[in-house]
């Protein structure tokens, strides 16, 4: 028994020297990888773990030899290919492909230059800020592509793929975006301003002047310059569609006609006007009637009122829109708790323009603008006019007199005359030429 045991023991260890031992005898030219590895798994017993992607990248294999090991035939059967290699765990091979080397890169991630000569050419520089302090993680973008890098904590950059006369966009949160055109390789410096934020305006409260930041009543601003681009000759007309909550309504189609103001609805606490309270420079206006429609916010003019098609005028008409600094509007009750029930339906803070300490300002402008009617309405030519008058006294069974008919008996009616175009066909022209100077000193004190 103990001998049968011992050859067993025996037998088991040959077995399992043949197996790890295995010889391969193969003849293959411009053989397929995958029918080379058959003939492997044929002669050897083991299986293969292969992708089957990988067959389009595999070399076609040429070999002759007999009586090697797996390993050694594995071993010149992958040398001639280039882009796969193969790893034995347990009784499978395992294909696989080769690992791509990695590229190096710098501090800001960005890949390594391959050579000198390549970092030579890049180009390099640094962000700051109009205090000299360095941007870091600042970006900068080649302009019409999406390639780009970073800055580094000292604020420079090294852009290898930018060359001379290219356009780099450096940009920066906080900061306004700056194009930069490169003119030289080395020692570009860019400054970046800080970006004007609209909660930093200083706005008007009545009572104060604060930031949006800080503000605690709902107070719109329009500047002067938004107020000045338009073309218009009451400068409440300008504030149509710049302030939420807010409708300006004219109440007809007269330049001089009074406007009718909406803030977030109509309030029943004032008496003297349904429409805001217009404050210029501290003093209040001189609110008319209280029929909005007819008077509308201008100063009752009479029985002349009632026949003008207009009716009152407006008391902000002719007033210069560049004159104005800025317009705030109170749309809560912060107005009410200033002006009482007199800003029940809003407040309009008109602050006008002033001159500055120490400096003279001249400003000449001059606009110049055509007008021309582009359609006319559809109306009766003289055929057409005569042709109904004569049907309108037909039907009636009446006969034209001079006295009640004299279009149709003492008139030409051969004439025709187009008086839409006679009295407005015309081109018409404006000229707007404004020039002003303004200047202040400073007051000094006297011991």
């Amino acid at each position: 028994m103990k001998l049968t045991a011992l050859i067993l023991v025996i037998g088991c260890l040959f077995c399992s020297l043949r197996g790890t031992a295995q010889v391969v005898t193969l003849s293959v030219k411009n053989a397929k990888l995958e029918t080379v590895l058959k003939q492997i798994k044929n002669q050897t017993g083991y299986s293969f773990f292969f992708n089957e992607v990988f067959y389009n990248k595999a070399s076609k294999v040429t070999l002759n030899f007999q009586g090697l090991t797996l390993t050694e035939a594995l071993t010149k059967i992958f040398s001639q290919q280039t882009e796969l290699v193969y790893t034995i765990v347990g009784r499978t091979v395992v294909v696989t492909e080769k690992e791509k080397p990695k590229l190096p890169v710098d501090s800001a991630g960005n890949p390594a230059a391959s050579s000198t000569a390549s970092s030579a050419n890049a180009i390099k520089g640094f962000v700051y800020n109009k205090r000299f302090e360095p941007l870091s993680n600042a970006s900068i973008m080649l302009r019409g592509t999406s390639k780009g890098v970073s800055t580094a904590a000292n604020g420079s950059f090294e852009f290898k793929e930018a060359k001379l006369g290219d356009m780099l966009r450096v940009s920066y949160i906080g900061y306004k975006p700056v194009d930069v055109k490169v003119e030289f390789l080395q020692g570009i410096t860019v400054m970046l301003e800080d970006a004007t934020n609209e909660l930093d305006q200083v706005v008007a409260q009545g009572y104060s002047k604060t930031t949006r930041l800080l503000s605690t009543s709902s107070v719109a601003r329009v500047s002067g310059e938004e107020i000045a681009r338009q073309p218009v000759m009451n400068p409440l007309m300008a504030l149509q569609g710049k302030v939420p909550g807010m409708i300006v309504t004219p109440n007809s189609g007269h330049a001089a006609a009074p406007v009718e103001i909406t803030i977030r609805g109509k309030s029943l606490l004032s008496a003297a006007s349904p429409n805001p309270l217009i404050v210029i420079d501290g003093t209040p206006m001189n609110v008319g009637s209280n029929d909005g429609v007819l008077h509308g916010d201008g100063p009752v003019q009479g029985w002349m009122a009632t026949l003008s098609p207009a009716g009152s005028q407006s008391p902000l008409f002719g007033f210069n829109p560049k004159d104005i600094e800025s317009i705030e509007v109170l749309k809560d009750l912060g107005s009410t708790a200033i002006y009482g029930s007199s800003g029940a339906n809003g407040v309009i803070l008109i602050t006008t323009k002033r001159a500055k300490s120490n400096t003279s300002d001249l400003n000449v402008s001059v606009g110049y603008g055509i007008s021309k009617v582009m359609r006319y309405f559809d109306m009766l030519n003289t055929k057409q006019y005569l042709e109904m008058r004569r049907e309108a006294y037909k039907n009636d069974g009446l006969t034209p007199m001079p006295a009640d008919a004299p279009d149709l008996l003492l008139w030409d009616t051969t004439r025709y005359t187009d008086w839409q175009k006679e009295i407005f066909g015309n081109t018409g022209s404006n000229l707007n030429a404004m020039i002003s100077y303004s200047g202040a000193g400073r007051s000094s004190e006297v011991p």
